[in-house]
């Protein structure tokens, strides 16, 4: 929204003084001091006449008396209001029972019942309530002459004294200087749908809303909740030229004396707010909407004003869980009914209703009737005295409301009626939605954690948030690619049949007995992130949206398995110097003590026990269970892991705090499992020379107006996880999985040739088979498996390839479709940079150190020497001469078998024997794949509960 043109302050105020409302303000205020002065000469004179004549004007009610409370609150009502009146008007109310027009004009009254002076004088004790009477008006006249002092005061500080006329100028914002016509057009008219855009900028759709909202004319709409309305909201409403002049005194002492907002908004304020401004309660936003609404209120009728708010205004949600905007809507979502068959009760209830929406509303956030809607019905209850103390009503027709039971009219719920669209349609949507929740609650100072932890705080926000991104006309612009996500996904349509057989399953229903059916086909999730900057640039979030709309690869969780060893076990020990590439880890068997646990740990390898001392470039390269474990065991007890994980993107909600002191996790065992985007993010961190940048969906939002609200370039930091040297030595040794190790298939398969990173990872039985590589500019992880949703489907070696192998198979097919639509953006051109500070140096082949004379604690003596390799090291952790104790978390008794041999060829060269390398589809074996499994952590488990049973 933007300004024709920009007045200077003092033409701003020569322009708003001039016009009829502030005419008319001053006037009041010069009649209103005029009036107290004769009321004071007059007052003590008249105390026992003015007692009689309140007394006369309340009149008998033959069913129930009111409180004292009621009247003084009528009494009160009626004197301020007879200030306002004309001597006529006033004299015809105090001296008969007809009905009391709101208007300056007959053409208003249509559209509102009669008022009716339903408060009777009471037969009981006239001597009491000659007293009461009398005290009531004592108190009256000081309370009005209070406020009457403070009102002129006020108006000589801030009006008479000028300096008002400043400071109310000061406020008003450039924003929202409209000419008549673009006031009255954005005022009157309806919210814009926002829309959802590719990274090219070509449109994914325009955001549903669920936001129900069919306008009506005024003379459809029933007198008695247009009574309801103006008596809650604003009794005044056709009296006044867009503000009420205490409100505007109360609005100031409000913010001089920093003791908040009590509201009080006019109908014509509360349009303008709804349609062109914020909820933030500041003064500078309740001058921008007090001058608003006087200059709406001088180019348009009241009725155009009211007839607009009462079809704009929201009520909360309907049976259905849909928001709901408008008395049309309001009448059949929550009642069923047309707004002109309301009754008093229905009435008084919807009219309640949008001061506080979700408050109030007889439905919760999906269109579940609520358990407790006590404040919805204390709501109407407060409504209903209004209209009786304005009149509206007789107090017959109040009890009569009061008393009756709404629950039996509410709608029961139903199914929604909204239409799902596509894996990128939902979570674009749910990102930004998540984005602006944290806006608004980074705005109220408020901790995001906590809101979280409130279900009923985070609801309010998330209303929030959700309406204000399908109604505001917000440009959500995606990282997308278009033409890279309809390849993934036709490819993945195309391969779905590959992942694993569909399955039948059964089960009996508890309630029914009967045997139910379904059948669940393999699924994937696959994501491709851009390294150096987090962004998202495509994903694959099913085989089947209409089947399965659940995004697999955003957030299903599932346990990453020996995919995670690169982050749980090598990746902290080469940055704290626990391995170099070179260390030595024996795979035999191993019994960990565990504090607090009963039996030790016995981790294994799914092929055994090779009994041979591994070099830890090897044992990654092949995966290795045994020698992570050990690795880990003594990495974690010197040394705080978790910053690794946190600083790569995986938070609590993937592994808890307590999962760190779990020896499993070196094996990906965890409580909670990781996304496939999370999983790949840290990846990306290893390949971008060790910084992590956070992966994201949205590149950024714009408002109606074309200004940025967010923008991710601003909002992402990016976190150095390990340093270069150790990102380097990561990237060198997984770039031998797909040459030497488990992940050989995926090279195989692809259709050009690339510096690949990548690490497989085969969870208990199959559950969960997961492949991620990285080039230097991108990571590519995929998934596959069953959701499991009644059973557990495991993947077995099926169409002549292991689980394993067909994963990788189809993660080749989907880069070669990527790089058929952009070569570009894979970098298959580009290769990993080793940094010029990494030490290249020859070690021994046995031991990972140099050669030399070797003291045993008993005071043998060896000589560690044999045949050396060529290995590349961290500056500050070149390996020096050969220790006694040189393996990773060695034995005594298997440090003494070692050096008793010293003088054979310990290295051997078992990893060309352990894989038969002439085939690449024989090295992933089945059998060779369960060296994937973590079933070991069901048997850790397993025993555990034995020994306890």
């Amino acid at each position: 929204m933007t300004r024709n043109h920009k007045d200077d302050p003092k033409n701003i105020w020569d322009r708003i003084k001039n016009t009829d409302t502030f005419q008319s303000l001053k006037t009041n205020a010069e009649k209103v001091k005029e009036n107290y002065g004769k009321r004071t000469e007059n007052s003590q004179k008249n105390d026992v006449t003015d007692s009689k004549k309140d007394e006369k004007s309340t009149t008998k009610n033959d069913d129930s008396q009111l409180s004292i409370a009621g009247r003084e609150k009528e009494k009160a009502s009626r004197a301020f209001r007879s200030e306002r009146e004309p001597e006529s008007e006033r004299s015809d109310q105090e001296s008969s029972l007809t009905p009391i027009p709101l208007s300056r004009s007959d053409k208003h009254t249509t559209h509102l019942p009669s008022r009716s002076n339903t408060l009777r004088e009471s037969s009981e004790s006239p001597q009491r309530d000659s007293i009461l009477v009398k005290i009531d008006t004592v108190y009256m006249y000081l309370k009005r002459g209070l406020l009457i002092l403070v009102l002129l005061a006020l108006l000589f500080l801030f009006i008479g004294g000028g300096l008002g006329y400043g400071y109310f100028v000061s406020l008003l914002d450039d924003n929202y200087e409209l000419s008549e016509e673009e006031l009255v057009s954005e005022v009157f008219s309806v919210t814009s749908s926002s829309s959802m855009y590719y990274a090219d900028g070509s449109k994914i759709a325009d955001l549903r809303t669920d936001l129900r909202r069919t306008p009506i004319a005024l003379d459809d709409i029933p007198p008695n909740f247009i009574a309801a309305v103006i008596a809650t909201e604003d009794n005044y409403f056709y009296d006044h030229n867009g503000v009420v002049p205490k409100a505007i005194l109360r609005a100031v002492y409000e913010q001089v004396s920093n003791t908040g907002s009590t509201g009080g908004s006019t109908i014509t304020q509360q349009l303008v707010k709804q349609q062109l401004l914020t909820d933030e309660t500041t003064f500078e936003r309740k001058a921008n909407e007090m001058a608003l609404a006087m200059t709406l209120e001088e180019n348009t009728s009241k009725d155009e004003i009211l007839e607009s708010y009462l079809n704009v205004s929201p009520f909360g949600r309907n049976n259905r869980g849909q928001n709901i905007a408008g008395i049309q809507e309001a009448a059949m979502g929550i009642f069923g009914i047309q707004p002109k068959d309301l009754s008093l009760a229905q009435a008084a209830y919807l009219a309640g209703l949008p001061k506080s929406p979700i408050d109030y509303s007889p439905y919760d956030q999906i269109g579940g009737l609520k358990e407790d809607n006590s404040q919805g019905l204390q709501r109407q209850a407060d409504v209903l005295f209004f209209m009786l103390r304005e009149g509206y009503i007789t107090e017959e027709d109040y009890q009569e409301a009061l008393d009756y039971d709404m629950s039996q009219d509410f709608l029961q719920p139903q199914p929604s009626e909204e239409t799902r669209l596509s894996y990128v349609y939902d979570e674009v949507e749910r990102r930004g939605r998540d984005l602006l929740i944290e806006q608004l609650i980074e705005k109220d100072e408020h901790n995001l954690k906590d809101v979280q932890a409130d279900d009923e705080l985070f609801n309010q926000y998330y209303e929030q948030a959700d309406s204000q991104l399908r109604n505001s006309g917000y440009r959500i612009h995606s990282t997308i690619d278009k033409g890279i996500q309809d390849a993934l996904q036709q490819t993945i349509n195309e391969n779905a049949w590959f992942i694993g057989s569909a399955r039948n399953v059964y089960w009996q229903n508890e309630e029914t007995g009967e045997t139910e059916h379904m059948v669940e086909e393999g699924q994937n999730g696959s994501i491709l992130i851009d390294n150096e900057t987090g962004r998202v640039i495509a994903f694959v979030g099913g085989s089947d949206y209409d089947k399965n709309n659940f995004n697999n690869a955003t957030q299903m969780r599932r346990s990453p398995a020996s995919a995670l060893k690169p982050l749980s076990v090598y990746g902290p020990a080469l940055e704290l110097g626990v391995i170099t590439p070179a260390s030595v880890v024996y795979d035999g068997p191993v019994r960990i003590d565990i504090p607090g646990v009963p039996i030790p740990y016995e981790p294994k390898n799914a092929t055994g026990f090779s009994n041979r001392w591994w070099n830890a470039r090897e044992a990654l390269e092949i995966s290795q269970n045994i020698p992570a474990v050990r690795i880990y065991s003594e990495l974690y007890t010197e040394h705080d892991i978790m910053p690794f994980f946190r600083n790569s993107g995986i938070g609590p909600d993937a592994v808890p705090d307590q999962d760190f002191s779990n020896l499993s996790l070196a094996l990906g065992g965890v409580t909670h499992g990781t996304t496939v985007e999370e999983l790949s993010g840290a990846y990306a961190a290893i390949a971008n020379d060790g910084v992590y940048n956070e992966t994201h969906v949205i590149s950024h939002i714009e408002d109606a107006q074309g200004e940025i609200i967010y923008q991710a370039s601003d909002d992402i930091e990016s976190t150095q996880v390990y340093s270069e040297e150790t990102a380097y030595l990561l990237q060198d040794i997984l770039r031998g999985v797909s040459t030497d190790g488990t992940g050989q298939a995926s090279r195989n398969n692809l259709n050009f040739s690339l510096d690949l990173m990548s690490k497989t990872g085969t969870s208990d039985d199959t559950r969960d088979i997961w492949y991620v590589g990285s080039t230097p500019k991108i990571t590519f992880g995929s998934w596959i498996g069953y959701r499991n949703i009644m059973d557990t489907n495991l993947l077995y070696p099926e169409f002549g390839h292991s689980s394993s192998n067909r994963n990788q198979m189809i993660w080749a097919r989907m880069l070669n479709a990527v790089y058929a639509v952009n070569p570009e953006i894979i970098g298959a051109e580009e290769t990993f940079s080793q940094p010029d500070s990494i030490v290249t140096t020859e070690v021994l082949s046995s031991t990972g150190m140099k050669p030399a004379a070797v003291t045993s604690p008993s005071g043998q003596t060896y000589t560690a020497s044999g045949a050396m390799k060529t290995e590349i090291f961290h500056p500050d952790f070149v390996p020096g001469d050969t220790t006694y104790d040189f393996a990773v978390n060695a034995t005594e008794s298997e440090l003494r078998r070692f050096w008793s041999s010293a003088g054979s060829n310990n290295s051997g060269n078992f990893i060309d024997r352990f894989f038969n390398r002439g085939d690449s589809d024989q090295n992933n074996s089945e059998e060779e794949e369960q060296d994937e499994e973590t079933n070991i952590i069901e048997d850790f488990i397993d025993g555990v509960r034995q020994q306890f049973e």
